[in-house]
């Protein structure tokens, strides 16, 4: 486990459950029967997941300095694939277009503690400042605004889903630069940024789940609400 004061690892394991908690919510409260009828299958599935990254990660798996590419590396890649894989799935579109707009925007707000806490683990050297709000990561401001687009989110109109198509590209791309940046400042051979305070914070338990569960759960979450606000087929 991460030598990291008890009140930031509480915090950090608070933003991971209500990550999983939201995604769950997505599902069940969603208006398709499909997506409902699986949401044990997909609740099982996610914490299966992430049982499994947090018994990797106790176990040293992502310390691995000199693996290449290294093995949080290997996982993104992993989940990515899925990802992929199941947005082009007919039997994974229905269970998308089917999910809670409302809950699967509102997961965002995560972002907040989690930007917080890297602002935390940046103050202990386990993270760089590159990575925080002090630097060049504005990606809190997502997780601000989500609460106010969860709403817009309730309601139909042009105009509505004009600014949440730009809103999810943009906390997208906003998203995706912070995971690059994070994998590039691995400590690793392939190592590009960073180099005076590499990312160590996300080889230990539990921020490993950063890369592993956080993430990948809010970038599906983008990625079906922009299918959702450009689908003519999908679900109101």
């Amino acid at each position: 486990m991460m030598d990291t004061p008890t009140p930031l690892l509480l915090v950090f394991t608070a933003a991971t459950v209500f990550t999983l908690m939201f995604f769950i919510f997505s599902a069940g409260f969603g208006s398709g029967a499909l997506t409902r009828r699986r949401t044990n299958a997909t609740a099982l599935l996610i914490l299966g997941w992430t049982i499994f990254m947090a018994t990797l990660a106790l176990n040293g798996y992502f310390r691995l300095r000199d693996a290449n590419p290294p093995k949080l590396v290997v996982v993104v890649i992993a989940w990515s694939l899925a990802l992929a894989v199941l947005f082009n799935l007919s039997s994974g579109k229905r269970f998308i277009d089917g999910m809670s707009t409302f809950w699967i925007t509102l997961i965002h707000t995560v972002r907040v503690p989690v930007e917080i806490c890297l602002w935390w683990l940046a103050t202990y050297k386990l993270a760089p400042e590159m990575l925080t709000f002090e630097g060049y990561n504005v990606d809190i401001f997502t997780g601000i605004t989500a609460p106010l687009m969860a709403w817009l989110s309730l309601y139909e109109g042009p105009k509505i889903r004009l600014v949440l198509r730009l809103w999810n590209a943009a906390g997208l791309i906003l998203l995706l630069n912070v995971l690059v940046t994070a994998l590039l400042s691995l400590p690793s051979p392939m190592q590009q940024l960073n180099k005076d305070q590499p990312l160590v914070a996300v080889n230990g338990f539990p921020y490993a789940w950063l890369p592993t569960v956080i993430i990948p759960l809010l970038v599906f979450a983008h990625l079906a609400m922009l299918r959702r606000l450009w689908s003519a087929k999908a679900t109101a």
